[in-house]
């Protein structure tokens, strides 16, 4: 059993995405393979941008096939020039029960020890946790920040 991992461009929409989806199906189909699951991703972000594109639309294949097969398709999916890029691994269930997906959209949480507002107008003070609340003076703020934008 294998997995097939696939991504496309951004600028696609739904409806190009769908005879991408139906030629891929077809080039595992026709080697004789059989799909057990097929995802659609959704679109996301890209960690880096990959030929000029920072989003991209991700598909999930599951599917079994011969080894011999598998060549052939691995040479067949170097030929469809929408992907982006493509990734085929063995699929091993006792391992993916272990693994759990991450959330698509996590937030992730602040660092305990992030430096306040104050410390970063005067670096030079240092600041220490208070129970009060400082109210923050925007004309401050603003002088200070056109200080930092001149010396740029």
């Amino acid at each position: 059993m294998y997995e097939l991992l696939c991504l496309l461009p951004e600028d696609l929409t739904e409806e190009e995405l769908k005879p991408i989806i139906e030629e891929l199906k077809k080039q595992i189909t026709d080697l004789e393979g059989k799909i057990e699951i097929e995802e659609n991703l959704g679109k996301q972000k890209l960690a880096y941008p990959i030929k000029h594109n920072s989003y991209g639309y991700y598909l999930l294949f599951r599917f079994s096939l011969d080894k011999q097969s598998l060549a052939k398709l691995n040479k067949q999916l170097k030929l469809i020039t929408k992907l982006l890029r493509y990734l085929i691994t063995i699929y091993i269930p006792e391992k993916a029960k272990k693994i759990r997906r991450m959330p698509l959209k996590k937030e992730i949480p602040l660092a305990d020890k992030e430096p306040s507002l104050d410390s970063l107008i005067n670096p030079e003070e240092k600041t220490e946790k208070k129970t009060e609340k400082k109210k923050v003076d925007t004309k401050k703020i603003s002088k200070k920040i056109e200080q930092l934008l001149t010396k740029i």
